[in-house]
């Protein structure tokens, strides 16, 4: 039942239990203790369940806000790989809003997902795994294929230890990767997307063992 529950215990604390769900999905679980006072029991349970609708929808409010800003951060993406945007006080503006705290140095990484298994779970969910296992990443799908930008501090470089967990991932998956060399502002990502396509393309042409194939091995 999605009515709050009182559940009387005389030991201990009575509670009042309650679901809360968005679009009949059950996200959470909401429980109150008389801590302080006893429960005036319609009104504390009519309480609760306002309660729940309130996370309810401050949940799905939050929900769609991520949704809305990843739609934005993909369409702002893929004007800059289509060069759509041009002017470096434009771009830097945008990426601003979009809260994307770009470090000094930047990198494309392509992932060729043509071979990817369906089976192995949605490709949305892929992409947030990368993103995860690469700090800095942020991934959209574009020409057929998975775009990472990668932004690292000076401190922080990327190197052979941080892709160790996507490098098993794309194994396990038998994906490849081309990656670019290192860039510094973000008005080139197109030609640095081309970079690691090449890299892509010369490394599944080798048919080498590696998965991931740097822009600087062939240059």
């Amino acid at each position: 039942s999605s009515t709050p529950v009182l559940t009387k215990n005389e030991h201990q604390y009575n509670r009042i239990s309650a679901k809360v769900s968005i679009e009949n999905t059950i996200v959470g679980y909401l429980t109150i203790l008389d801590y302080q006072k006893p429960f005036d029991e319609d009104s504390d349970i009519k309480f609760a369940s306002l309660l729940c609708d309130v996370l309810s929808a401050e949940m799905q409010k939050s929900r769609l806000n991520k949704k809305t800003q990843r739609a934005l951060i993909e369409d702002f993406m893929t004007q800059l790989l289509d060069k759509d945007i041009k002017e470096n006080e434009i771009i830097e503006e945008r990426a601003r809003f979009l809260h994307m705290d770009l470090k000094e140095n930047l990198y494309v990484m392509s992932i060729d997902v043509s071979r990817f298994n369906p089976l192995h779970g949605p490709l949305f969910y892929f992409i947030s795994l990368v993103e995860d296992m690469v700090s800095g990443t942020t991934a959209i799908i574009y020409d057929k294929k998975i775009v990472m930008l990668i932004s690292r501090s000076e401190d922080n470089p990327l190197e052979g230890k941080s892709l160790n967990r996507l490098k098993k991932l794309l194994k396990t998956n038998k994906l490849k990767a081309g990656l670019s060399r290192c860039f510094y502002n973000l008005k080139d990502i197109r030609s640095y997307f081309r970079q690691s396509v090449k890299s892509l393309e010369l490394g599944i042409r080798e048919k080498s063992k590696q998965v991931i194939f740097g822009y600087e091995d062939y240059a």
